[in-house]
């Protein structure tokens, strides 16, 4: 259906060019100009759903009495439950790339159904490639506008009940304030721990069994989105870089100086300034010069334990991840096995990056501690290491590489 709805679009745009010639008008410019209004309609349709305070149709900065958008009703049955077209691809989308059906592989940029032969379910750069000659890169903007408002949402709910359980659950701040002043102690690794550190890593990791499920699913629904937008972002770019090499450049380049001038202490947050920034902001995401992992949806109280729960919760699932060197990435031990590592790790990444960056760093000095204390216990007995130190390695050295850290912070 896309292949053929790019077709009739370029079709479209081949008629409105030959055309305006004789006419002596822009109709592709008017043709463009309409879809982008179109599009942004009703993305704001759409995103009226994690709204209080509704747009409605006749207050839409949008839509025009003139050349009025026709507002078409929801389609009966459809289980997404959205308003419009760009909802519906938006969510199908997301059931086609679901992390308990399908795993991504970075070295083929494809996601590969978890069920034998593997058929690949979605090739990313070909498959949205596509999207973007059906959709037009106002297509994919709005696209990853939504996908920015869903994750938004989900994390102003889960982040506030989470905060809510580290600060005001008693076994939670008992069981966290015991294991950091055990982990931050010279003295650790204690010679009953340095016996068998794993059964102390699950003594705690089991008190959250029946949170472990609920979290997992959440974390990889962020990733999976993140990874889409991060999808979307690549193809913007690499067409940008194509077909307008010097908007691209202009706006990376305007882009780096002002970054230049706010660190200088250089006020701009005057009238103009903001306009400007705002301008460039929106050709930013029209030509992809944004990363996804880096943005930051709310504000957050930096809670120490925020990066021991999520340390615990990491070791907790790596036992369920094996290293495949044909692929040179993580894979689940089982197709049945409803984790995949890619949106797991952007899961992670996205909620750290609520946070100050010590956060951060912290959790990644509890990975390193893990993997210290364990390997050693190893190596001095058997002179080789388990599979689960082998995981959590490869896990780290895929942390890193995600999160665009120097590995000097191992």
């Amino acid at each position: 259906k896309l292949d053929l709805l790019a077709k009739t679009i370029e079709g479209y745009r081949r008629s409105f060019e030959y055309i305006e010639d004789y006419l002596r008008v822009q109709g592709l410019g008017i043709l463009l100009e309409e879809s982008q209004r179109i599009i942004n309609f009703n993305v704001e349709k759409e995103c009226n759903a994690f709204d209080k305070k509704k747009v409605q149709d006749w207050q839409s900065e949008h839509q025009s009495q003139i050349i009025p958008i026709p507002n078409f009703p929801p389609l009966q049955g459809d289980p997404s439950n959205s308003n419009n077209f760009i909802g519906r691809l938006a969510h199908e989308i997301i059931r086609c790339t679901e992390p308990k059906q399908t795993i991504f592989l970075e070295l083929k940029n494809t996601w590969y159904d978890k069920k034998a032969p593997h058929p690949n379910v979605l090739a990313g750069s070909q498959f949205f490639g596509t999207l973007r000659e059906a959709l037009a890169p106002a297509g994919m903007v709005g696209l990853e506008r939504l996908y920015s408002r869903m994750l938004a949402d989900e994390l102003k709910r889960n982040l506030e009940r989470l905060q809510k359980n580290l600060t005001s659950d008693r076994m939670w701040v008992d069981a966290l304030g015991t294991l950091t002043k055990e982990l931050e102690d010279r003295n650790f690794p204690t010679p009953q721990v340095a016996k068998n550190p794993l059964k102390y890593y699950q003594n705690y990791t089991q008190r959250w069994l029946k949170v472990w499920p609920t979290l997992l699913e959440w974390v990889q629904s962020m990733g999976q989105k993140q990874l889409i937008r991060q999808q979307i972002a690549g193809e913007l770019s690499f067409s940008s870089q194509c077909d307008a090499k010097l908007l691209a450049n202009t706006a990376d380049n305007l882009n780096k100086s002002l970054l230049l001038e706010l660190s200088l202490n250089k006020n701009l947050c005057n009238e103009k300034g903001v306009a400007m920034i705002t301008e460039l902001r929106d050709i930013l995401l029209y030509t992809g010069n944004f990363e996804p992992l880096e943005q930051v949806f709310l504000t957050t109280k930096n809670i120490h334990s925020v990066s021991l729960f999520l340390f615990l919760f990491t070791i907790a699932h790596l036992g369920r991840l094996q290293h495949s060197k044909n692929t040179d990435c993580l894979l689940p031990k089982t197709a049945k096995d409803a984790i995949d590592c890619v949106p797991f790790t952007m899961g992670l990444l996205t909620i750290l990056q609520q946070f100050h960056t010590n956060v951060k760093m912290l959790y990644i000095s509890y990975m390193c501690q893990y993997v210290v204390t364990v390997s050693e216990t190893q190596l001095t007995d058997k002179q080789t290491l388990s599979g689960e130190v082998v995981t959590t390695l490869h896990f780290l050295q895929a942390f890193i590489h995600t999160a665009r850290l120097p590995t000097n912070v191992l």
